[in-house]
């Protein structure tokens, strides 16, 4: 399993900034912890509002908004040890980034994303991300690449020229409110873009289909409790 980047009373604590840069990808949630799925278009607010709908959804932790489907998943717990991809710089190590910090600005991960540098190296040799990052550390240098994406099931470590990105997923926890770190200065992620995407993409999350019958957002139900 990949590491998890920080799990989901908001906390202050010094974290490296570049943590914010780190991403995943084929997730594997699974069908126990989807509480419930809610349609919501997507516009500039949109993960706010599936923020807010976690806080109201009894049994709701972690949320994942997904722009590209335009759809709110809710969730009992954090998926993120369940992700095949993980992306992120050299600096600081990967363990760093995920350390316990619950309920914290640094808890949203941005999830299925195009990669829009040029590749500079792709080995499918290399045992875990953690290797991976090692060898950006060492290598990136040499061959001109700021980002890894590490797949664990292909065993494939890619360096890219640089480490802009466009996400189609954000998830986080049901607090701090999304909106509120956003507007610090540090610590908060760089926001999902709606740009044209990168070369490189990888199979997005499937997220497994609720139990419950759909339901509205003007109407709160409750799942199976934690």
């Amino acid at each position: 399993a990949l590491p998890v980047l920080a799990s989901a009373a908001f906390i202050s604590r010094d974290i490296p900034d570049n943590c914010k840069y780190f991403t995943v990808g084929r997730c594997d949630p699974s069908k126990d912890e989807v509480i419930e799925t809610y349609d919501i278009p997507n516009t500039d607010d949109s993960v706010s509002i599936c923020q807010q709908v976690c806080q109201i959804q009894e049994g709701c932790n972690f949320f994942n908004y997904r722009k590209d489907e335009e759809k709110c998943y809710l969730f009992h717990y954090r998926y993120l040890d369940s992700c095949q991809v993980i992306g992120g710089t050299a600096e600081p190590d990967m363990d760093e980034c995920a350390q316990e910090i619950d309920n914290s600005c640094n808890s949203f991960v941005r999830e299925d994303c195009a990669y829009s540098g040029d590749i500079k190296f792709n080995k499918t040799s290399v045992t875990d991300a953690h290797s991976c990052q090692s060898l950006l550390l060492t290598l990136g240098q040499v061959y001109g690449a700021e980002y890894f994406v590490y797949d664990s099931y292909a065993h494939d470590c890619v360096f890219y020229s640089e480490k802009e990105t466009t996400c189609y997923g954000l998830s986080g926890p049901v607090y701090p409110d999304y909106d509120e770190c956003l507007a610090q200065d540090t610590t908060t992620l760089p926001p999902m873009t709606s740009t044209t995407p990168g070369p490189t993409t990888y199979p997005p999350t499937t997220y497994p289909p609720t139990t419950n019958q759909p339901t509205t957002m003007g109407t709160t139900t409750s799942g199976p409790s934690a």
